[in-house]
């Protein structure tokens, strides 16, 4: 019996989407797909899958005027689903199948707009502790926010999930001004509290050190007056296999996470989202820790 992994299907294209009218209707949408001829012997036809607003699997959608997911189109090359309801982005695999009932893997996603792409690292490659993930750059004149999440699990559902919120980290997050770590920053630079009452006096130090408090508390408490959108206002590690790093409102199209456990890999996906809150979703893509 043939081995459905030696069955392939080439790149998955949207080739049209077109916007139908008619009185007393909802808008709806059309959507052309095409794919080249799979080069896998005995191959008798192909499946459509497709899913509204989601990337997850199973792409179970049930909107086209065609049937549910996933639609067997024959031995074509391309197809249209007709009628799906506007205001959604529609997304979409295919598989091939031959004459025995084998399925091919699933194709590349293709989505009816335009959805981030996983760039750098490239799927499977090997990279050192802290990568920076990169992904496209949106269309002009789409004003998105970013947000990623990282994880070990292939399909990225862990209930674990670690929350952080704040810009693309051009600069790695600074170490919190608190009092240990201004007392280490002391004893580094070689300055002792007895040189300190020597330097500066008593009453000096005194004030010094209600300034600091004050100053102190207005940072713990995220006060300050802006500014703190130029790095990540907190940061999030990887601190067991099931967890996973949720990242969001980075308007940036790169991120470098705390650094990651060597041996392991990572799955990661993008999510854009408009200031209409519509959703563009990436496809997972991995990459090896060594």
């Amino acid at each position: 019996m043939k081995n459905y992994h030696k069955l392939t299907i080439a790149t998955l294209l949207i080739l049209t989407t077109l916007l139908l009218t008619a009185p007393g209707t909802l808008l709806a949408q059309d959507i052309s797909l095409a794919w080249d001829p799979s080069d896998s012997e005995d191959v008798v036809g192909y499946k459509v899958y497709y899913k509204a607003d989601s990337t997850e699997l199973p792409l179970d959608g049930i909107e086209a005027l065609e049937g549910p997911s996933p639609i067997d189109v024959g031995n074509v090359t391309s197809f249209t689903l007709t009628e799906l309801p506007e205001g959604s982005v529609y997304y979409f695999r295919a598989t091939a199948y031959d004459s025995e009932g084998n399925e091919s893997d699933l194709s590349n996603l293709a989505a009816s707009e335009w959805i981030p792409a996983p760039l750098v690292p490239g799927l499977g490659e090997i990279t050192g502790s802290m990568p920076t993930l990169v992904w496209s750059d949106p269309p002009e004149g789409l004003d998105l926010t970013f947000t990623i999440i990282i994880g070990t699990d292939p399909k990225l559902r862990s209930s674990s999930a670690i929350v952080t919120n704040g810009t693309s980290r051009n600069n790695r997050p600074h170490a919190p001004l608190t009092a240990p770590n201004v007392a280490a920053i002391l004893c580094l630079t070689g300055i002792g509290l007895r040189q300190l009452i020597v330097r500066v006096g008593k009453r000096r130090l005194l004030a010094a050190t209600v300034c600091l408090g004050l100053a102190l508390s207005t940072a713990s408490c995220g006060g300050g007056g802006g500014g703190g959108d130029d790095v990540s206002s907190s940061s999030a590690s990887l601190s067991s296999a099931d967890d996973t790093i949720l990242v969001a409102g980075l308007t940036d199209s790169y991120y470098t996470p705390d650094e990651l456990e060597e041996g392991i890999t990572y799955y990661w996906k993008i999510v854009a989202e408009d200031s209409e809150g519509i959703k563009y979703e990436s496809e997972i893509s991995s990459f090896v820790v060594e």
